[in-house]
């Protein structure tokens, strides 16, 4: 029976889904209003009420990691800085660099280094010749 066609449902055939009429609007509204309550029996409420159960030793270690917590960086201008001609205490900053004091510094490392070859190149050399002699 593969090439026959089915029947269309009939309404004995539908489920009870179908079959279920749906609410209207005003419908649905009314049992809403219906549920919803107008009215507060009972006391009134007090405030909630909340006790610390901290000692006085954590309250001010709390407050300690707070106020760190709370630190504000403040950043210096560059402005502020290259006002003075040499810098007298800029925290952690590092001082602005310096040309000529670097070209110095580079002319100490050459000199300090190029002796230190000097120095043991004349040392094999030494060695060489006493032992070649």
């Amino acid at each position: 029976m593969m090439g026959a066609r089915r029947k269309p449902p009939t309404e004995d055939t539908q489920t009870s889904v179908f079959d279920k009429r749906q609410p209207s609007e005003d419908e649905r509204r009314r049992a809403v209003e219906l549920t919803t309550p107008t009215q507060i029996d009972g006391p009134p409420s007090q405030p909630i009420r909340v006790i610390s159960m901290k000692t006085p030793a954590e309250l001010a270690a709390e407050k300690r990691a707070q106020l760190a917590k709370n630190h504000i960086v403040q950043i210096r201008a560059i402005s502020e800085v290259s006002r003075h001609d040499t810098p007298t205490n800029l925290g952690r900053l590092a001082p602005p660099r310096d040309p000529a004091g670097a070209r110095k510094r580079r002319l100490r490392e050459l000199v300090i280094w190029g002796s230190a070859v000097l120095l043991v190149a004349s040392v094999v050399t030494l060695g060489v010749w006493l032992i070649a002699r």
